[in-house]
């Protein structure tokens, strides 16, 4: 999603597993939950003091387009809040690069690709030098499978600032993304050279050698991601499928990882258990997970195309129905 100055933070406290999914975070300093409420305050009076500046709406649009991610809050109940900042903010000014950024956010996350598409290219009309909209085209690009295009964005965006680290960091991902695992790890590995303690790079690390069936290191990757970001929750998943995995092996701290994602009281989204059933290769169970996250507008229905987790389901006609009702069509 887009940022409150173009994406939030490297390292949030947020409700995604490391280990399994693909987090959208951001170029910034680190936030919590208490620094996003702050930041939604001051753009809202902003725009109370100065109704006509447009980048104080872009601002309450880009909190709700990222919220989900730090807080358990579901993004269906962020969407319409995003667009209606989004569209307010466009009526004032629609020769701003940001807003029809805001917009894709909006697009994208609603599964309206061809609007999602325009509105990026809209943006990168306006500011062709536009590094967040090339790192973020890029990067949601690779999350829908058409990775080769994505990395090139990418690339650009860091070109474009290079000392960015989470430009770097998504650099890499995309290059996970697209199945290219050496590039991948030595982009990490840059990333990390740069801020040993950048916790985004652990979390992709986590879903990179999990992908490569590298299990301690995907342990020991996401121990680093939710220490550095002091996610108790994660922390203390961490610890018992490690526990686990030591004691009776993989497939078993799997399910302990299911165990402990149901027995949560903070909101779950359902993809996440569909991504540890497919570890498993239970294709009932990830298919009527994946069908649950498809209900509730899951965020994690974006990535469904590159999840390698999925790949054995992909000939299953329910797989091939969910697509069609994303609206999948290259």
């Amino acid at each position: 999603m887009t940022n409150i100055q173009h994406h939030l933070s490297p390292n949030p406290v947020n409700t995604r597993q490391p280990g399994t999914t693909v987090p959208r975070i951001s170029p910034t300093g680190p936030t919590t939950p208490d620094g996003l409420a702050k930041a939604l305050n001051f753009f809202t009076r902003a725009a109370a003091k100065d109704p006509q500046f447009a980048q104080a709406y872009v601002g309450v649009a880009n909190y709700w387009a990222v919220v989900s991610e730090y807080t358990p809050v579901p993004l269906s109940e962020c969407l319409p809040k995003l667009k209606n900042a989004a569209e307010k903010a466009q009526s004032l000014n629609d020769k701003l690069p940001e807003v029809h950024e805001a917009l894709s956010q909006y697009y994208f996350s609603s599964w309206k690709w061809s609007d999602w598409e325009r509105e990026h290219r809209r943006a990168l009309e306006l500011d062709p030098n536009f590094a967040n909209a090339h790192h973020w085209f890029g990067l949601e690009l690779t999350w829908i499978g058409r990775t080769d295009e994505g990395v090139q964005h990418l690339r650009r965006a860091v070109e474009l600032d290079p000392l960015n680290l989470k430009f770097n960091d998504n650099l890499g991902q995309g290059l996970m993304n697209a199945r290219r695992d050496e590039e991948a790890l030595a982009q990490f590995k840059k990333t990390l050279e740069m801020d040993p303690n950048f916790a985004g790079t652990y979390g992709d690390l986590t879903v990179l050698y999990r992908n490569q069936g590298h299990y301690e290191p995907w342990l020991e990757s996401w121990k680093k991601n939710a220490t550095l970001n002091d996610n108790k929750e994660d922390l203390a998943t961490e610890a018992e499928a490690e526990r686990v995995y030591k004691q009776s092996g993989y497939e078993a701290a799997v399910s302990r990882i299911i165990a402990s994602y149901k027995q949560r009281r903070s909101y779950v989204d359902p993809a996440f258990i569909a991504e540890e059933y497919a570890y498993l290769q239970d294709k009932e169970q990830a298919l009527q997970w994946l069908d649950k996250a498809y209900q509730a507008r899951s965020e994690e229905m974006e990535t469904l195309r590159i999840r390698r987790c999925f790949d054995f389901l992909r000939d299953a006609p329910g797989y091939k129905d969910l697509e069609r009702r994303l609206g999948y069509t290259w």
